[in-house]
């Protein structure tokens, strides 16, 4: 995946419910990179473009030091997700799934399942999670994968608030 945007980049990440295949996954990229290429803003052509990644996730950032991204057109990309969300049966909107990476994959866990895999020790304050509330192409570089001790997710598991 080649970024060449600024720092200061919106971003937005859907996570999906469940991994897309690998078909799946290039038939979203097309789409959602043709989205990008003509996605506008109050009529003028915005600098855009998006990426699936891990076969899990869309990203769609754009340059807004050109034109910014206003109402319409952001409506307009929820409802091109939700489009393709539901031609291939996957839900980008479910913010109570959490998505960590180990050994090379991308596990997803519930709320429920989050707190047994925590009190199970199959993950621990430094397992990696995907931080999906990255606002910028920047915080993204920097904040992407976080331990979950320094994650978001922590306040969705009791036992991690306690051992602290």
């Amino acid at each position: 995946m080649q970024i060449n945007f600024p720092d200061q980049a919106r971003l937005w990440i859907y996570a999906a419910d469940r991994p897309l295949s690998d078909k799946e996954s290039e038939q979203i990229s097309q789409k959602i990179k043709q989205f990008a290429q003509s996605w506008q803003s109050h009529g003028t052509p915005m600098v855009a473009d998006a990426f699936v990644l891990h076969n899990q996730f869309v990203l769609l950032i754009a340059d807004e030091t050109h034109v910014a991204t206003g109402g319409c057109s952001m409506d307009a990309s929820v409802h091109f997700i939700k489009e393709i969300g539901a031609l291939h049966g996957v839900d980008f909107f479910n913010r109570m799934l959490f998505h960590s990476y180990q050994n090379g994959k991308v596990i997803t866990y519930d709320k429920e399942t989050l707190d047994e895999a925590y009190r199970s020790d199959d993950i621990n304050e430094e397992t990696l999670f995907f931080n999906p509330l990255v606002k910028t192409y920047g915080d993204y570089k920097r904040e992407w994968m976080v331990p979950l001790g320094k994650s978001w997710v922590k306040r969705f598991i009791p036992q991690a608030s306690i051992s602290q």
